[in-house]
């Protein structure tokens, strides 16, 4: 499978098998859900021991580094691997 097919089945396949009719691919109406992803930088943290579950569980996380960019509805929330300040006015592809 090549990444296109593999991205897919990550957005469109699994936002449809969920019911979810507005997310999973681009397409003018639906919410401007995107990632940029740079792959020559693409790789995974080691993975640490957090606490930052309700009522004080722990468990086992990993961050991934190596996304130039990510839209949530349309705002920019990550750049080069670090949170963006919010901001209103995201919006959907038109």
């Amino acid at each position: 499978m090549g990444q296109e097919q593999a991205i897919h089945q990550l957005t469109g396949v699994l936002a449809e098998g969920w019911g979810i009719s507005d997310r999973g691919i681009l397409r003018v109406g639906m919410a401007a859900d995107m990632n940029l992803i740079n792959m020559s930088k693409l790789h995974n943290e080691q993975q640490q021991y957090v606490d930052d579950m309700p009522g004080g569980a722990r468990r086992y996380t990993r961050e991934a580094r190596g996304f130039d960019g990510l839209w949530v509805n349309g705002c920019k929330v990550l750049e080069e691997d670090a949170y963006t300040p919010l901001h209103a006015g995201c919006g959907r592809v038109i």
